[in-house]
C-alpha cells in the first residue's frame, strides 16, 4: 500500500529513483517490484442515493477498502461496525433486504467475490443483532437482526410478529425498554435505536406499559436544574446544548433574551422532536402568567403573542384542523378579553385566510416562469436580502432555434441552460422538511420528499445520459469529440453555478465504462484535459468537499443550484451519530446543527436564472436511465479488452 502504479509507456529507468531503497541498517539497497492486478472502476452508491465511481484495489480486503473509500468522501468518523458494502440490489433499493448473501465480509478480498461488469455496490447501515426478552412472562433470551435505523415502533412490531410464534397471548399493550448495568428505560417508539444511542447486542425488556413515568410538568413549575438544562460555549456565547421541552419554550418566550437564532432552528425543527398540539399547549400554560409572577406578566404575554405570530407564518397552513380550532378559541376567548385585539386580529386573519407566497421576482418576471417556487404551505425561515436588484442574474445566451437532431450539434451553452432549468424547478421546490429523519434514503418514506428524490433521480439520470452519449458513438474520433463537447458543458454548468449537475456530469465522465476507454481518453485534447482536471478538483470530495464548500460560501446573491449529496450527506451522520434526546432533554445542540444545513441548502432558492427555454433540445436529451451493464457492454464494443488502435474504428 506504500508503493505506486506504474506507467506502461515509461522504462523502468523512468522508475530508478523511486524503485531503490536504502535499508538503514544493512545499507545495501532493494528494487522490490510487485505483479498485481490492477485497480478497476467500480459504481459505489452512496448513503445519498446518488453513484460515484472508484477504482478499487482487488486484492485489498474489504476492511480496507471501505477504509479507503470514508476516507476519500471525508467521512472518517464511521467505522465498519455501523456502515458497510454490499451488492446493490434493485429489488431492495430502500436497504431493507438484509440478506447475509449481499454483505461483503471485511476480512474477506474483493477479488474473492465474482464481479460481472456493470456490478455496483452500497456503502450502506448495517442490520445488527439485539437481544430481546419478555418480562415477567418467561426468562428465554431470542437474538433478533433489526435494522438500528428504523424507528423503534417498527421493531417492537417485528419482535411481536417474531414472538408470537413463542407466546400466542395479545402484546398489543406493550412497549420495548433498554436495560444496561442494572438500569432500565423505556424506548421512544418514534426514535430510532440508533438515534437513541442503543449498543449492539444489548438486552431489550419487552414490557407492559404502565402508567406515564414522565408526568407532564406545567411550564411554570419545572426548575431549570443540571438535570433538566445543559448550556454550552460556543464560539464564546452560551448556548442551550440540551434541555427539557417546557425549558425550551421558555426560552422561546423570553423577555429578557430574544435569540433569533434559536427561535429560527426551533421553528425549523420542532416537529423532529415535538407536535403542534404539544407546543400549541405549551404556549397557553406559558400566556397564563401565575399570581407569583405577576410583575412579568405583561412582558410574558408579549413574547408569547409575537412567537405565535412568527410560528403561525411558518407553518401556520400546515396545521391540523384540531389545532388551528384550538388557537381560534384561544384567541377568541383569551387575547382578544385581555385586550391583545391587534395581534388577536392577525392571528385570526393568517389562521382563517390561505396564505400564497409570491416573491418579488415571481411577480415582476414578466418571462415564463421557470419554477412554482416555494409553496404556500412551506415551512419558512428568514434569509436576509439586500434592496433594490438583489440578485445577479446570467445574461442569457441568444437560444438557437434551428432544429437538430444529434447531440454533437446542440451549442454547449444551450445544453447546459436546459438542464439548469430543468434542474432548478425541483430545487426551488424541495421543502426543508423533505430533509427530515433521511427519507430520502428509505423507499418507505420517500414520498415525504418527493422533490429532494427528484433532485437525486435527475443527478443519476444524467450522470447515467453522460456516460450513454459517450459509449454510443461506434467511432473513436466521434467518441473523442462528443466526450471533449460534454467537457464543455459541464464547464458552462461550472459558469452557471449548477454544481448538483455539474458533479453528475464529472460521476457521468468517471464512471467505470469510460474510464477504460484508455484511446478515447488518450486523444482528448489537453485543453479538456486541463479543463476537466480544474472540474473534478473543484468538487472533490477530498477534505469533505472542503474546496467545493469554500466556493459556495463566496457565492454571494448570485443564483446557484449546490450540490444536494454534500448536505445529505452532512445531515445522514448528523443523525446517525447524535441522539435525539439525552434522558429527558431535547438534544437540541443536534437540531440546531440540522437547521443551519437545511438553511445552507435552501439559501439560494427562487434566485432566478433568467433563461429563455429552447423546445426542439426536449427531445434531445432523453434521460431516462439505461441499464449500467449494457453501457459497460457498450463499452467494450468500443474499446475490446486488449484492443490494438488499428483494430478501433476511426
Amino acid at each position: 500500500e506504500d508503493g505506486f502504479w506504474s506507467d506502461e509507456s515509461k522504462t523502468l529507468t523512468d522508475y530508478l529513483s523511486s524503485f531503490i531503497k536504502k535499508n538503514e541498517s544493512s545499507r545495501s539497497y532493494q528494487n522490490i517490484l510487485f505483479l498485481k492486478p490492477k485497480p478497476k472502476p467500480v459504481n459505489v452508491r452512496l448513503t445519498d442515493n446518488t453513484i460515484r465511481t472508484f477504482d478499487l484495489d482487488f486484492s485489498l480486503s474489504v476492511r480496507k477498502i471501505f477504509g479507503h473509500l470514508v476516507e476519500k468522501l471525508g467521512i472518517a468518523s464511521i467505522n465498519i461496525e455501523d456502515y458497510g458494502l454490499k451488492f446493490f440490489d434493485s429489488a431492495s433499493i430502500d436497504g431493507k433486504n438484509w440478506s447475509s448473501s449481499l454483505w461483503l465480509d471485511e476480512d474477506r478480498t474483493l477479488d474473492s467475490y465474482s464481479f460481472s461488469d456493470g456490478t455496483e455496490l452500497c456503502l450502506t447501515l448495517r442490520p445488527r443483532q439485539i437481544r430481546v426478552t419478555l418480562d415477567t412472562i418467561i426468562g428465554t433470551q431470542h437474538t433478533l437482526v433489526v435494522d438500528f435505523s428504523s424507528p423503534v415502533s417498527l421493531i417492537l412490531q417485528h419482535i411481536k410478529d417474531y414472538l408470537s410464534d413463542f407466546c400466542p397471548q395479545s402484546f398489543d399493550n406493550y412497549c420495548l425498554g433498554l436495560q444496561t448495568d442494572g438500569y432500565e428505560r423505556i424506548l421512544n417508539s418514534h426514535q430510532s435505536l440508533r438515534s437513541q444511542k442503543v449498543p449492539p447486542d444489548s438486552l431489550l425488556i419487552l414490557k407492559k406499559k404502565g402508567e406515564e413515568e414522565d408526568k407532564d410538568v406545567n411550564i411554570w413549575d419545572e426548575a431549570e436544574s443540571a438535570e433538566n438544562l445543559v448550556i454550552s460555549e460556543v464560539d464564546g456565547k452560551k448556548e442551550i446544548e440540551s434541555a427539557t421541552f417546557n425549558i425550551l419554550v421558555r426560552h422561546l418566550t423570553s423577555f429578557e433574551d430574544l435569540d433569533r437564532g434559536f427561535q429560527s432552528a426551533f421553528l425549523l425543527t420542532y416537529s423532529l422532536f415535538s407536535s403542534q398540539a404539544k407546543l400549541l399547549e405549551k404556549l397557553i400554560q406559558r400566556y397564563t402568567v401565575p399570581t407569583s409572577q405577576e410583575s412579568n406578566k405583561q412582558l410574558v404575554q408579549v413574547r408569547v403573542c409575537i412567537f405565535l405570530k412568527q410560528w403561525v407564518k411558518a407553518d401556520g397552513n400546515n396545521f391540523s384542523d384540531k389545532v388551528r380550532a384550538q388557537l381560534l378559541d384561544f384567541i377568541r376567548l383569551r387575547l382578544l378579553p385581555d385586550k391583545y385585539t391587534v395581534v388577536a386580529d392577525t392571528l385570526e386573519k393568517s389562521l382563517t385566510t390561505p396564505q400564497i407566497e409570491v416573491s418579488d421576482e415571481e411577480s415582476s418576471n414578466s418571462g415564463t416562469p421557470l419554477s412554482p417556487g416555494r409553496s404556500s404551505n412551506s415551512l419558512t425561515f428568514s434569509v436576509t436580502k439586500s434592496t433594490g436588484n438583489s440578485y445577479t442574474s446570467l445574461t442569457p445566451p441568444s437560444p438557437t432555434l434551428a432544429s437538430r437532431c444529434h447531440f454533437s450539434e446542440e451549442d454547449e451553452n444551450e445544453v447546459a441552460r436546459y438542464l439548469t432549468t430543468k434542474c432548478v424547478v425541483f430545487y426551488n421546490s424541495v421543502q426543508p422538511s423533505e430533509f427530515f429523519k433521511q427519507s430520502w434514503t428509505n423507499k418507505s418514506t420517500s414520498h415525504q420528499c418527493p422533490n429532494l428524490i427528484a433532485m437525486i433521480d435527475l443527478f443519476n439520470k444524467v450522470s447515467n445520459w453522460v456516460t450513454y452519449t459517450i459509449v454510443s458513438e461506434a467511432n473513436l474520433t466521434n467518441r473523442t469529440y462528443t466526450m471533449a463537447k460534454l467537457i464543455k458543458v459541464a464547464q458552462c454548468l461550472r459558469e452557471f453555478r449548477n454544481f448538483h449537475l455539474l458533479t453528475a456530469f464529472i460521476s457521468g465522465l468517471n464512471s467505470s465504462p469510460i474510464l477504460r476507454l484508455k484511446f478515447t481518453l488518450s486523444r482528448l485534447p489537453k485543453r479538456s484535459k486541463q479543463i476537466l482536471k480544474e472540474l473534478e478538483k473543484e468538487i472533490s470530495f477530498e477534505g469533505s468537499f472542503k474546496i467545493y464548500r469554500g466556493i459556495i460560501s463566496k457565492i454571494g446573491q448570485s443564483a446557484c443550484i449546490p450540490y444536494m449529496g454534500v448536505y445529505l450527506q452532512d445531515l445522514l451522520f448528523i443523525e446517525e451519530g447524535n441522539p435525539d434526546f439525552i434522558y429527558k432533554r431535547v438534544h437540541f445542540a443536534k437540531f440546531r446543527l440540522i437547521a443551519e444545513i437545511i438553511k445552507t441548502v435552501c439559501e439560494f432558492q427562487n434566485r432566478p436564472y433568467l433563461f429563455p427555454e429552447v423546445d426542439h433540445i426536449h427531445n434531445l436529451l432523453p434521460i431516462n436511465p439505461h441499464d449500467e451493464r449494457a453501457l459497460y457492454e457498450q463499452s467494450l464494443l468500443c474499446e475490446p479488452r486488449n484492443a490494438d488502435l488499428s483494430t478501433l474504428a476511426n
